[in-house]
């Protein structure tokens, strides 16, 4: 179950999935983007240069439903986190 996830619902497929813009900033807490977080997934948000927004993370069975699936409230934690984290305008969500 470990591994690297792209969540493809969240982040249709490109033809050409392009360059990375940018990468956004991580929390410390936070479940899904935290460092310091020790249940959390670490994931990075990433900026493409074909306008979608890239979140990696690695899973462990902490974060399984049934063995070897991701829970499906975890996925959409994700996808809920990655509206806020596309919004050009949003400066700071509380990162330090």
């Amino acid at each position: 179950m470990i591994g690297v996830h792209r969540i493809p619902f969240l982040f249709p497929p490109s033809p050409d999935t392009g360059g990375v813009r940018q990468k956004q900033q991580n929390s410390r807490m936070c479940l899904v983007c935290g460092l310091k977080n020790p249940l959390g997934l670490r994931g990075s948000f990433f900026e493409m240069e074909t306008e979608e927004l890239v979140c990696l993370f690695t899973s462990t069975d902490f974060h399984q439903s049934y063995p070897g699936r991701l829970h499906g409230g975890i996925a959409r934690m994700v996808k809920i986190l990655s509206r806020p984290a596309s919004l050009p305008q949003v400066v700071s969500w509380g990162w330090q």
